[in-house]
């Protein structure tokens, strides 16, 4: 008779899975997908300073960066563990977003394939990141009424 497996046992098999296809990306479909994660964050940072606030409203704060929307979320967070992730994942969101690109070509052409492996871990640390501060904002977000 096969075991049932528990709630941690499939969160770990889910993981493991999610890392294996990972690892077959190279580090610049890595970047996309980091990037695409902090906009999904962003997302939800600008829906939580909605609900907080409804004078704010969501079409104000389109156009603003990843930090200028942090700052205001600050504002109505009080979740000082969520709040320090996501200021880790600025620092990392702009590296990325501003400089991976140009440091990997240079550095690449310098020293050769390690740099790949090395960005990919930074990047694979910076997935586990946005993981992170989205389980956190989902657990602060305030619930639907139905």
């Amino acid at each position: 008779m096969k075991k049932k497996r528990t709630k941690r046992e499939k969160q770990v098999g889910e993981s493991l899975k999610r890392i294996v296809q990972e690892m077959q990306l190279n580090s610049h479909e890595l970047a996309g997908r980091f990037i695409d994660n902090c906009q999904t964050i962003e997302t939800k940072m600008k829906l939580y300073i909605n609900k907080k606030n409804k004078k704010v409203e969501l079409k104000n704060l389109e156009g603003k960066t990843f930090g200028q929307i942090l700052k205001t979320f600050k504002s109505y967070c009080k979740n000082l563990e969520l709040i320090e992730w996501l200021e880790n994942l600025k620092e990392l969101r702009n590296d990325v977003a501003h400089t991976f690109f140009r440091d990997t070509r240079l550095l690449t052409q310098r020293y050769g394939g390690v740099v790949e492996r090395l960005n990919h871990k930074v990047l694979r640390k910076g997935i586990r990141m946005t993981e992170i501060c989205f389980n956190l904002l989902n657990k602060t977000l305030p619930k639907r009424v139905t």
